[in-house]
């Protein structure tokens, strides 16, 4: 992600009545029913709506964001955003070393094992996975596909026209990585994967060990010195998980399952971007499907509850009206 495409970043969106309203209909119509126009009209609406709300994420990171942009020429501009895309990429790159790395000491863990285990260390990491590797292709397996020798067969033949591209709903994201082709929301997204790796990019290490894999890794390696704080601290996140967040690690541990030798926004005819993006864009902002999501997910990295966010200020009134009425 680069500030929002640069140039759709000086794009301030028109939110008047009419066009929320005709927005909400076309959200709630059902997908067979909208015209071929009124499909481009809510996908446009959607990517404007996703950057938007990316340009609020960097303003809240980058001090005098808008400013910059307003007052700076073409020039310098141009090796601003490649500043920022240049650091957005190294960061992505070791998250997604460090990912891969949990990855494999998470599965080989697991019961029954992966024949052969995954690669933990070294740079050519994600060499042995893929999908001629049983356990990576049968996470990233989209739960409309059947889990059966056939559809393995079917897709390592180059000549089978059914590959993992049927959807998005890859098995990786489920509990227990299992989903009920029914009713693909019911649990996407909540893994116990996902969230160790979430807690090891943007809590610490640390935060993962109730599930044994820091002690695995730790093991392996050498260990690092710290030099920063938690990543989730470094952007502000105040003890809250953002859907941004969630849909990054989903993406990162997805490649993380394939052969890739580095990052690519597509591999093996898979498009990273689209996957981002329809994550993004399958939770409408406000939803009360959004807001579970990131309830389950605020307990599961910050330990929140309802109570959780009770302050000293709150508890001091709540005395005082005690001590005031009697």
């Amino acid at each position: 992600m680069v500030v929002a495409d640069q140039a759709q970043i000086h794009m301030v969106a028109i939110r008047d009545n009419e066009t929320l309203l005709a927005i909400r209909v076309l959200q709630e119509m059902d997908e067979k029913d909208r015209s071929n126009e009124q499909r481009a009209e809510l996908a446009a609406w959607q990517v404007q709506e996703r950057n938007l709300e990316a340009f609020w994420c960097f303003e809240r990171l980058i001090p005098n964001l808008r400013k910059t942009i307003t007052d700076s020429g073409p020039a310098y501009l141009r090796n601003f955003y490649a500043t920022i895309k240049k650091g957005a990429s190294e960061a992505r790159s070791s998250d997604l070393s460090t990912v891969s790395k949990h990855v494999g000491v998470f599965l080989n863990e697991r019961v029954p094992r992966p024949d052969p285990l995954l690669k933990t260390l070294g740079r050519d990491i994600r060499m042995n996975r893929g999908i001629e590797h049983d356990t990576c292709l049968r996470l990233m397996l989209p739960i409309d596909l059947e889990d059966t020798d056939e559809t393995f067969r079917r897709i390592r033949d180059p000549t089978d026209t059914l590959d993992l591209r049927s959807s998005f709903f890859a098995r990786l994201f489920y509990p227990d990585f299992t989903g009920n082709r029914e009713n693909v929301k019911a649990g996407f997204l909540r893994s116990q994967l996902l969230v160790l790796l979430y807690q090891v990019v943007f809590t610490s290490p640390s935060s993962a060990g109730s599930l044994n894999v820091e002690r695995a890794v730790q093991t392996r390696t050498r260990p690092s010195r710290a030099v920063r704080g938690p990543v989730a601290d470094i952007l502000h996140m105040g003890k809250h998980v953002t859907l941004q967040s969630i849909t990054y690690i989903s993406v990162l541990a997805y490649v993380a399952l394939t052969n890739a030798s580095q990052w690519y926004s597509a591999y093996n005819g898979m498009d990273y971007t689209a996957m981002y993006n329809f994550i993004i864009d399958s939770f409408q902002p406000g939803s009360e499907h959004l807001r579970e999501l990131l309830e389950w997910w605020d307990r599961q990295i910050f330990g929140n509850t309802p109570q959780s966010d009770v302050t000293g200020a709150t508890i001091t009134q709540r005395s005082m009206q005690l001590l005031n009425a009697q």
